[in-house]
């Protein structure tokens, strides 16, 4: 027989999208691109 797992399992968040912006050091980019990500 199997044991039976006892407890919560929490499940971990899922990353809906990752995104990645080539900036090279232009934080005032950076700044924009982080601004137009909506919540």
């Amino acid at each position: 027989m199997s044991k039976k797992r006892r407890g919560k399992r929490t499940k971990a968040p899922k990353t809906l999208l990752d995104i990645v912006i080539p900036v090279m050091g232009r934080f005032d980019l950076l700044t924009q691109c982080i601004e137009s990500i909506p919540d």
